[in-house]
């Protein structure tokens, strides 16, 4: 099953709200709740990164039996992994989660790197030293970069998300 953002989140800020109540219940200050609170987003963040970028292994054969427990199954499946597309969720499936039509039309128009800048820098909240590494290139380069995309985003949004056919959007 897939990760549900919104519902996941709504239930994160009412479990959050929970916890803030029983701590003033305590006593405790609200600098340590707020502390509280970024740790906790901290990890739902993280484990939303992890569950997104991850994929399920189970492979289930005619026997009924899965690719977990079945030797020959999970073998062959190792061989072959890196040469089946198995329909899993893409690295850049946040996409999906937006709401704001317009956005999305003109974010599918930009190339796979400027699409996984955007995710290194905003979902992976990676820094640019890391982003710069990733992409072997210098952390000037990956801000010049990042802001570039913005601002084509940008324009492009302003113009109603129309592009010509043959523009490419920037790196």
């Amino acid at each position: 099953m897939a990760w549900n953002y919104r519902r996941a989140k709504e239930e994160f800020d009412m479990q959050q709200e929970t916890d803030a109540e029983a701590f003033r219940a305590s006593g405790a200050s609200e600098e340590t709740i707020e502390k509280w609170n970024k740790t906790c987003l901290h990890l739902f963040n993280r484990d939303r990164s992890y569950i997104m970028h991850t994929k399920s292994m189970y492979v289930d054969n005619p026997n009924g039996e899965s690719g977990a427990e079945n030797y020959v199954i999970s073998e062959a499946v190792s061989q072959v992994a890196d040469y089946v597309d198995y329909d899993e969720p893409k690295r850049n499936n946040w996409l999906d989660e937006l709401e704001n039509t317009e956005l999305v039309d003109v974010l599918r128009l930009l190339s796979d790197d400027s699409k996984e800048l955007l995710t290194l820098f905003f979902f992976d909240e990676l820094t640019t030293d890391e982003i710069a590494k990733h992409f072997g290139i210098t952390k000037d380069a990956v801000i010049k970069r990042k802001n570039r995309i913005l601002l084509s985003l940008r324009n492009n949004i302003h113009r109603g998300g129309t592009v010509d056919e043959d523009q490419e959007m920037p790196l």
